[in-house]
Order: C-alpha cells, then sequence, then structure tokens
C-alpha cells in the first residue's frame, strides 16, 4: 500500500505540474495520445509480471512485437483483418512459446537467453518485407491503433481487456500456482524424473506463449498507431516494460507486484516519457530515465536461476 500511495502521488503531481507548466500537454490530442501510447507498454508489463517470477524478466516482446506486427500487417493485406490478426497473435504465442522452451533447457541466465531471442525475433521480422516497411491498408486492423469507443482510445480497451485476462491468469494461478512456479518445482524433481523435467518445460512454454501473444497484440497496436509495419517496429518496448516493473517494485520482491502497483507504475512512466517527448528533450535522457530507473530498482535477483 505504501508504494501504491507514492506510485499515486507521483502520478497526481506530476501530471498537475506538467498539466500548467508544459505548454502542449494539456491538449486534448496529446492526453489522448499519451493513453494510446502507454497501452502497449502497459499490457506486455503486466501480463510479465504476472505470468514470471520477480527478478527473471523476459527481454524478449520487444522482437516478439515487432514479428507479430509484421506477421498481422502483411497477412491483412492478402487475407483480411481476422486472419492477419490470427497470424500476428499465433506468431507472437510460437515465438513466446519456444523462447520458454529455450530458457528451460539450455538453463542459461534468464536474461541471456531471452536477450538471444530478442536479437532472433528482429531478424526474422525481416523476412516478410526483405526489410521495408509494409503499409497498412485494412481499416479494421487500423481501427485497433486509432479508432475510440466512448471517446476512449481503442488500445485502451485492448489494454484493460488484456487486464481482465490477467486477473483471471492471477486467480488460477493463485488455485493452483503459475506455471513457471510449477515448472521450478517440477524441476527440482526433474533430477528424479523425466516427467516432471518435461512438465517444467511445458510450464515455461506456457508462460512464454501467454507473453508472446500479448507482446504480438501490442505489437499489432503500435504498427496500427504508427500506419506501417516495420522489420525493428516497437524499439524500447522491453525496456518501458521493465522499467514499470521496476517502479511496482517486481524485480526486487520475492512476491509478484501487486495490481494496484503495476497500473500506476505504467501511467507513470508514460507520463514520463510523455513530458519528455512534449518537451523535445534530446533521446539521449529518454535512455538516462531508462538507466536511472532500473539501477535505482536494485534487480537483486535478475538472471539467477533457482537453486
Amino acid at each position: 500500500m505504501a508504494r501504491a500511495a507514492l506510485l499515486a502521488g507521483l502520478v497526481a503531481g506530476g501530471s498537475a505540474c506538467a498539466w500548467f507548466g508544459l505548454p502542449g500537454f494539456a491538449t486534448a490530442y496529446n492526453l489522448v495520445g499519451l493513453a494510446a501510447e502507454a497501452a502497449p507498454m502497459a499490457m506486455v508489463a503486466i501480463i510479465m509480471a504476472l505470468c514470471l517470477r520477480p527478478g527473471e524478466p523476459d527481454l524478449s516482446p520487444e522482437g516478439t512485437a515487432a514479428l507479430g506486427g509484421m506477421a498481422a500487417v502483411t497477412a491483412a493485406s492478402v487475407l483480411g483483418a481476422p486472419a492477419g490478426l490470427a497470424a500476428g497473435l499465433a506468431v507472437g504465442a510460437l515465438a513466446g512459446a519456444l523462447t520458454g522452451e529455450a530458457v528451460q533447457r539450455l538453463r542459461w541466465p534468464n536474461w541471456l537467453t531471452t536477450l538471444a531471442a530478442l536479437a532472433a525475433l528482429h531478424v526474422l521480422a525481416f523476412a516478410p518485407s526483405g526489410g521495408a516497411a509494409v503499409a497498412l491498408s485494412d481499416p479494421w486492423i487500423d481501427a485497433i491503433g486509432n479508432g475510440s469507443s466512448l471517446r476512449v482510445p481503442a488500445p485502451v480497451w485492448i489494454a484493460a481487456a488484456v487486464v481482465g485476462v490477467g486477473w483471471l491468469i492471477r486467480r488460477s494461478m493463485e488455485r493452483l500456482g503459475s506455471p513457471v512456479d510449477r515448472s521450478h518445482a517440477a524441476h527440482a524433481e526433474g533430477m528424479r524424473s523425466g516427467e516432471a523435467s518435461a512438465a517444467a518445460t511445458r510450464g515455461r512454454a506456457r508462460a512464454g506463449a501467454i507473453i508472446g501473444s500479448v507482446s504480438a497484440l501490442a505489437g499489432i497496436v503500435i504498427a496500427a498507431r504508427s500506419g506501417t509495419a516495420q522489420p525493428m517496429a516497437a524499439m524500447g518496448l522491453s525496456l518501458d516494460a521493465l522499467c514499470v516493473l521496476a517502479l511496482a517494485g517486481h524485480l526486487r520482491s520475492d512476491r509478484p507486484a501487486a495490481w494496484p502497483n503495476l497500473i500506476l507504475a505504467s501511467a507513470l512512466w508514460a507520463l514520463i516519457m510523455n513530458v519528455m517527448a512534449v518537451a523535445a528533450l534530446p533521446p539521449m535522457l529518454r535512455y538516462l530515465a531508462h538507466a536511472l530507473t532500473l539501477m535505482a530498482a536494485a534487480p537483486r535477483t535478475i538472471g539467477r536461476r533457482p537453486a
């Protein structure tokens, strides 16, 4: 509760300062854009916190988002929006599942395996178009990024749906334990049982598939908002999601971050990035903000494998 109160105070105070002190912040166009830009980052961070143990973040969502966006836009231009969405989500789920299985089988530090997956996924994203950007031509895909309902941007509704699904996943975890927790428990028994080791791999692959599908959905939103799908799209998405987890306390604690912390941390980080953009600050400062936030999080457990 103390962290949630601190985050809420920072969001309120920062918003008030920007509202009165930064020309261009308090426009309807910017505020709607702020909410829409925050949605992809928030959905990836929240689903990552739900599916992975604290201190074991996944660095690959950025690459999955780029690949999923490319697959969705390319397929939609030929087969229509439903097929495009299905293709993007399927590619994301497959990429996430394979990444999760690699993490469990290779037993390398979590950050190393997922960083390698990030690079490989960006390479695969070049395949559909040979590295060229693919223009968005389907109006239904465009509506995912630029539409609205009840004056609320479509990406915000999508993020809310992801949070709802995440809540159901959390309830399931409370009864059964998370896929990753079960996979670690099974791996401990795997020294004596091949079946337990296989169960561990399946659990991590399931968690990866969930993260991958949500990352691909975030990539589709990003492609829709920009009007093109690009192999190097979603740059910084993984860093943004990590910073949200850091602000929410997910990288330091041995327990998953609470719901209010994750939502408020997403709002705070989106506010920080938006203020920097509106104030036209040098991009170097954006990366400095990433570095300072992650350093302050003191992620004692990142890269550690459970005994």
